[in-house]
């Protein structure tokens, strides 16, 4: 969990480092649009994963099944 939380935040830096890049006149806004796109998807699975980890009953590896 601790990792996913991670993942979420450094998720969120890619969006902020984004915007300071389209400001900086390094990427243009279809650029930009498109990180926006891809960070939001990311974030949706990040929390999608959290979520279902929080309500799961198992722990680690014990309970998975193929």
């Amino acid at each position: 969990m601790n990792f996913l939380y991670i993942a979420k935040g450094s998720n969120g830096e890619v969006r902020s480092q984004g915007y300071r890049d389209f400001d900086a006149d390094f990427i243009n806004q279809e650029e930009l649009n498109e990180i926006l796109k891809m960070t939001e998807s990311i974030k949706f699975k990040i929390n999608g994963l959290i979520f279902r980890l929080k309500n799961s009953d198992g722990k680690g590896y014990k309970n998975y099944k193929k």
